[in-house]
């Protein structure tokens, strides 16, 4: 009977070299080491986040599971110490980093002084990658399903699970969720300790704030002013800029409490990996911490204006060639201070995929999982199902939609809202065609938009769908009339009749029939949208996609717009599917789609419409 392996190494995602690297090895030592072809098939190596996960079928049972295991600790264990040694080199070259560095040589220079906290900062690289080292080298999970039973394996420790006698696998789609908490138990323990120290550095800098206020009104010479009013700055600055770090954590924290709820709904028969859970995860803990961070976050926002106080002290600082006594006892408490702060940002920003961390019920939201292939309900013109969309920037990976699923029926206005980054301008793409998702299925009017080939696509674009931008994208050589015509001149198989005739009827019905032949440049903003919409229709569309289409208009003239989009959506039955973050907006569609951190948060019908 079939033997399967899986493995879950953390990595960090951002070196992606190295992580080609590592996955190539990873297959070609499971290859080969085991009677594979290279050729053959039989391994896959995947993303997750910030893990690969490489998994195996054996046809049999083999003969030494625990080598295979130990051979995967050894690769990952290399891997770790690659890892680690890039890591530090990047974060050298951090220019806060360089810049903070180099005044506190400076500021030693000057005063002919050493200071035990600038000696610490010199090896901060070293010491950086030593916080998160037994993250990453003892947060490797191992999992394998034989014909009796399933294990998982994790530093040291392993749980068995004895299978029903069907022989089926029934913890195989919780290694997502598996992986994310056995990493999780460490990282959570580093955060207590971070949050603490953080609490307890704040609360002396918000104690000493007045005296130092009072105190640094002094200094020796002009170049030691310019030195502490440059160390102040970087002070001041690093107190603000933690504040991200702060949210990171809170979000990273956040996460792994929502996991427990993920392991409780595919653990039902398992509870004691709910209890394992529930062992690395103190709820109470967890709460703790995020109300620490908040208070963090609270606290910094309330003394904002003491902190500029003592930057503005210090740049009004006379300078009277006395020496200041408090000046060494700043300098000291400065870079501690900096010190303390930027362990807790390293780790934050390391760990900032985390958040992130997408588990499917039921399956493994791997991030290059390919498409699905899914049939439609006859009455939807839209189904989309487990889509994820990922885009990778130089030292972060942005995670713009992350398993969605929705259904949108003929002739329904789905408005979609969400905050700024949540995902809705992404997902609005996706659906039209302008971009393709990693992994899921998007059937749009029996169009399959993950595989569809280029001629299909043009053919989608000219027949059953058009845009509206916020921006208009009319073409300024062209008069409102032949910005009209123009899908049409390119070609369409709806029955529109004679292509200018219509484009004048459209035009009219928006009102703009008397600036046919006006360019765009003299049009005001609702005059430009009016024609876009006017545009939209000419091809006679089924579906229609507006992204922010009164986001660049005044509240009377989107209102006018919005008239003319819902009398197309309930006059022509036309489907219409719109982005906005206005409310009222939103509140003339059948259905509100509430979008956050790139997934459905949850659907609204507004009230105008239940009560209906």
């Amino acid at each position: 009977m079939n033997t399967m392996y899986s493995v879950s190494f953390p990595t960090f995602k951002a070196l992606k070299r190295e992580n080609v690297d590592f996955k190539r090895k990873i297959e070609k030592r499971l290859k080969k080491a085991y009677g594979f072809s290279i050729r053959s098939k039989p391994v896959s190596v995947e993303e997750l986040n910030q893990f690969i996960i490489a998994s195996l079928m054996f046809k049999k049972r083999p003969k030494s599971p625990q080598f295979i295991s130990g051979q995967m600790l050894n690769l990952h264990k290399k891997h770790v110490e690659t890892l680690l040694k890039k890591l530090g080199k990047i974060y050298a070259k951090d220019p806060e980093l360089i810049n903070t560095l180099q005044v506190m040589k400076d500021v030693e220079k000057k005063m002919s002084d050493k200071f035990d906290g600038i000696e610490k900062t010199k090896s901060l690289s070293k010491e950086m990658v030593e916080l998160v080292k037994d993250l990453y080298l003892n947060g490797i999970l191992q999992y394998w399903a034989f014909n009796d039973k399933e294990l998982l394996v994790y530093n040291g420790n392993q749980v068995e699970i004895k299978k029903s006698e069907d022989g089926v696998a029934e913890i195989e789609n919780i290694v997502d969720e598996m992986t994310l908490a056995v990493f999780g138990r460490k990282h959570v323990v580093l955060l207590a300790q971070q949050i603490t120290n953080m609490n307890n550095t704040l609360n002396d800098v918000l104690s000493r704030l007045t005296t130092y206020i009072g105190n640094l009104s002094s200094f020796e010479d002009d170049d030691q002013k310019a030195l502490m009013v440059e160390l102040t700055s970087i002070f001041v600055g690093k107190i603000f800029g933690i504040r991200e770090a702060l949210n990171m954590a809170l979000k990273q924290i956040r996460r792994y409490e929502t996991l427990g709820e993920e392991i409780k709904g595919e653990a039902t028969n398992h509870p004691h990996l709910i209890k394992l859970y529930e062992e690395w995860f103190d709820r109470n803990r967890l709460e703790e911490m995020e109300k620490q961070l908040e208070s963090l976050e609270h606290s910094i926002g309330e003394h904002v204006e003491e902190l500029r106080d003592l930057l503005s002290a210090v740049q009004k600082a006379k300078i009277d060639g006395k020496e200041n006594s408090t000046v060494k006892e700043f300098v000291n408490f400065v870079v501690n201070v900096y010190y303390a702060f930027e362990q807790f940002r390293f780790t934050a920003d390391t760990f900032q995929d985390i958040p992130s961390f997408t588990a499917l019920r039921g399956d493994v939201a791997l991030e290059t999982g390919g498409a699905m292939k899914i049939t439609p309900e006859p009455d939807n013109i839209i189904t989309v199902r487990g889509i994820f969309k990922s885009f990778p920037l130089h030292n972060h990976t942005v995670y713009a939609i992350r398993g969605i699923d929705l259904d949108i029926k003929h002739g329904e206005f789905v408005a979609i809202m969400g905050p700024s980054g949540s995902g809705k301008t992404t997902l609005l793409n996706i659906l039209s065609g302008l971009d393709r998702p990693d992994r899921g299925a998007v059937i749009v009017d029996n169009y399959d938009m993950i595989s569809v080939k280029e001629k299909k696509l043009i053919e989608f674009r000219r027949n059953v769908a058009s845009f509206i931008y916020q921006s208009y994208n009319l073409l300024p050589v062209l008069t409102s009339l032949e910005n009209v015509r123009l899908p049409s001149d390119f070609g369409t198989k709806n029955p529109i009749g004679n292509k200018t005739q219509r484009a004048k009827t459209l035009l009219m019905e928006v009102g703009l029939d008397q600036f046919a032949n006006t360019s765009p440049k003299n049009l005001s903003g609702g005059q430009q949208q009016r024609v876009t919409i006017a545009r939209a229709l000419q091809n006679q569309p089924k579906l229609i996609f507006a992204d922010e289409p009164t986001g660049d208009l005044d509240h009377k003239t989107g209102e006018q717009i919005m008239d003319i989009l819902t009398q197309i959506n309930k006059e022509r039955g036309v489907t219409l599917v719109l982005v906005t973050h206005d409310r009222a907006v939103a509140e003339r569609a059948d259905r509100i789609i509430h979008m956050q951190d790139g997934k459905i948060l949850r659907e609204e019908i507004p009230e105008n419409v239940s009560k209906k």
